[in-house]
């Protein structure tokens, strides 16, 4: 379980509902039901029962709740002191999905100092969906995280709210990564529903926008699924262990953990949700901005502008 998670479960109980939750952690009510559910799953208990007006905890969950929201203080201790660090080292943090920051750490990185020699960037990774929220709640100037159409919408309505700014900066799409010796690597696209028999190796977690990600388990039948806590070692393991992953483009082409020519890219056809979203750069309002983190913006921009289109991308 995550630690955002801990505030889920909290923002249920206190509003005994699912969907005013959602409302107020600014996400949707179907991707809270979701991770509630892989929480009671992962717990092996059932914390909420559900009722005709809402939620009400269950015996076990008052003492699990209970137990949350001490974990949750200490916490929220913990994110105090580590605020107060980084306002004395006055360094820009860029938070970001894991899916994101796995190829964009070091090309930033080197493009900040050759604008700033004396600046300092730090990255944090945190799950696609918790980015906006972060930057809404002024937990951090600068996200970056993916966005279907939908979704994007959705976000550039709250974020208006709080004169956050919201702009899609590269259009990717999910692809079939396989090693070059595998079964699969003579076909340059596949039907999801061919999928059979498979070792997947995942994320942890994903964010609403990334929701083909989250019918894996759909795929086909006969399929096994093991997560990793990053994209280089989900990559290993595509090399390594003749596994396979669904990865984001970007992802794919623009992460070098690995040696990415012996892996085989393949088109996905006949995905469940729409296999199209975008990067998209999360900030603050320039009034709210330093000097430092509006540069590090430009250096984001003009990263991506320069990327080549990716095979298949939408436009």
């Amino acid at each position: 379980m995550r630690t955002e998670h801990l505030r889920y479960l909290i923002e249920i109980n206190k509003h005994h509902s699912i969907s005013i939750a959602a409302q107020h952690l600014y996400i949707s009510q179907t991707s809270l039901s979701i991770t509630l559910k892989n929480i009671e799953d992962e717990l092996g208990l059932r914390i909420f029962q559900r009722t005709h007006s809402g939620v009400r905890l269950t015996p076990e969950g008052e003492e699990a709740l209970a137990l949350i929201m001490e974990i949750e203080q200490r916490m929220e201790e913990i994110r105090q002191l580590g605020n107060q660090v980084h306002l004395q080292n006055r360094t820009v943090p860029v938070i970001s999905s894991p899916t994101i920051l796995s190829g964009l750490t070091l090309p930033l990185h080197k493009a900040f100092l050759e604008a700033v020699p004396s600046g300092n960037l730090s990255f944090f990774s945190v799950s696609g969906e918790e980015v906006g929220t972060k930057i809404i709640k002024n937990e951090g100037h600068i996200g970056l995280t993916y966005f279907s159409r939908q979704t994007l919408s959705d976000y550039r309505m709250v974020a208006a709210k709080y004169c956050i700014q919201v702009e899609a900066l590269f259009p990717d799409r999910f692809y079939l990564l396989a090693p070059k010796d595998h079964p699969l690597a003579k076909y340059s696209s596949i039907h999801c529903k061919e999928l059979e028999g498979l070792n997947f190796a995942r994320l942890p977690s994903y964010n609403s926008s990334e929701g083909l990600l989250a019918h894996l388990t759909i795929f086909g039948s006969g399929n096994h699924y093991t997560t990793f806590p990053d994209i280089a070692l989900i990559k290993k393991a595509v090399l390594t262990q003749g596994m396979v992953a669904v990865l984001s483009g970007y992802a794919i082409y623009h992460d070098h953990s690995c040696d990415n020519s012996q892996m085989k890219v393949i088109q996905l056809t006949g995905t469940p949700v729409e296999n199209e979203m975008k990067v998209c750069l999360i900030h603050s309002s320039d009034g709210d901005l330093r000097y430092q983190e509006k540069l590090a913006i430009q250096c984001i921009k003009e990263y991506f502008q320069g990327l080549p289109p990716l095979p298949f991308a939408p436009g």
